[in-house]
């Protein structure tokens, strides 16, 4: 139909086989705190760029079972905070051990 799909970033060919692509500079963070909300999440991580927004959310607690809490940071674009953030690992968050994935961007409009 004549439309294309602007990308926010590219990716060298030789790095988009081996590296996930950091599109938005987007990082699902699980395992913090279930005390910690959102303007604490996106301050602790501005130490490693420029938030765009961050995001709690927490499941609700079943009995015996603690709460699972997960957070999405996006860094402001072309600003490496995920790069960073990445680089940083292990990181510890008032004495829990973050793990840190890329969310990677699926384009709709990829052909198959």
């Amino acid at each position: 139909d004549g439309e294309s799909n602007n990308s926010q970033a590219t990716v060298n060919s030789d790095e988009q086989s081996s590296k996930p692509q950091l599109v938005e500079e987007k990082l699902c963070l699980k395992g913090i705190p279930s005390t910690i909300d959102c303007e604490t999440l996106k301050d602790f991580f501005s130490v490693f760029g420029p938030i765009k927004d961050a995001i709690v959310l927490k499941d609700d607690v079943d009995e015996g079972k603690p709460a699972t809490v997960t957070g999405i940071v996006t860094f402001k674009e072309g600003s490496d905070g995920a790069k960073k953030t990445l680089n940083g690992q292990p990181i510890q968050m008032f004495g829990s051990v973050i793990e840190i994935r890329v969310i990677e961007a699926t384009s709709l409009f990829e052909e198959k």
